[in-house]
């Protein structure tokens, strides 16, 4: 490349104008060779052909600032097991299209809101969620290889969710990951193979409950699975029961199945809400 093609100031204060506009901006459009040539650009595959046919093997080019994840990165761009931004083809050969949360409901792809009353199916999605969560922890992707994998994290809010055992838990899992994001980046302890701290565009799914806000939320779930609990023992005096499923025989079971979990992410929330005031 000889020379970088300037742009028109005009033309850039026009983007930018539709930038703010929230209007729609045509992608350009590809060059062909004759107007590559035109632009000061040359052709460097002959170039590179020879400079790799001189390499020996675990040989690297790179500059200074490529890193080993982006080096591991490059590994996995086309590759169908691990590029998560390929499009991936089914058996004949079709392109598959990507659902947003509503459009997978609607095709039977994950279980609707009304089916989401099933306290085991709530379980199931506790536990799922809870793995994705420490994969994050352990350096995969927020978005795209953990958290955000799973699609109720996006909209947990009615119409979509009106479950509040899945709102206020999954709203507990995105708080926990925006506060250890914080310790973690203020303390200044990793290595971007180690830890990756960006949300990659999904910035507003993590847009944090007030802290007072979600601690009345945790203790009010709470509150309410202690009394089915009680209630389902037999003990007396407990008025307004609101069981989670239809047989009584198993309302203490997945009752204490889901505050069991709960508490424990509940206590692991507080370790590190706690811990990040002293980092502040």
């Amino acid at each position: 490349k000889n020379e970088k093609p300037t742009l028109p100031q005009d033309k850039l204060r026009n983007l930018l104008e539709k930038c703010l506009n929230n209007e729609k901006i045509e992608k350009p459009k590809r060059c062909k060779k004759s107007e590559i040539d035109q632009l000061g650009y040359s052709d460097i595959t002959e170039l590179v052909n020879q400079a790799s046919d001189e390499m020996d093997h675990d040989e690297l080019i790179a500059i200074k600032r490529f890193t080993l994840l982006q080096a591991m990165s490059s590994i996995e761009i086309m590759d169908q097991r691990m590029d998560s931004g390929m499009k991936q083809l089914d058996e004949n050969g079709e392109e598959i299209q990507i659902l947003t949360t509503e459009e997978s409901m609607q095709a039977g792809i994950i279980p609707k809101d009304s089916e989401l009353s099933l306290p085991a199916l709530i379980i199931h999605i506790y536990d799922k969620l809870l793995l994705s969560e420490l994969s994050w922890l352990t350096g995969r992707a927020t978005s795209v290889e953990s958290v955000l994998t799973c699609l109720y994290t996006h909209h947990l809010k009615p119409p979509l969710v009106n479950s509040p055992l899945l709102q206020v838990y999954g709203r507990l899992i995105l708080n926990t990951c925006l506060i250890v994001r914080e310790t973690i980046v203020v303390s200044d302890v990793f290595e971007e193979e180690d830890f990756i701290p960006g949300f990659f565009r999904c910035s507003e799914v993590f847009k944090r409950v007030d802290e007072s806000q979600l601690f009345k939320m945790l203790t009010a779930v709470d509150d309410w699975l202690v009394r089915n609990i009680s209630h389902s023992k037999g003990k007396k005096g407990i008025e307004n029961i609101e069981p989670i499923q239809d047989n009584p025989e198993l309302e203490q079971f997945y009752c204490e199945a889901l505050l069991s979990r709960f508490r424990f992410h509940r206590a692991f929330f507080n370790i590190h809400h706690n811990f990040n005031k002293g980092v502040k």
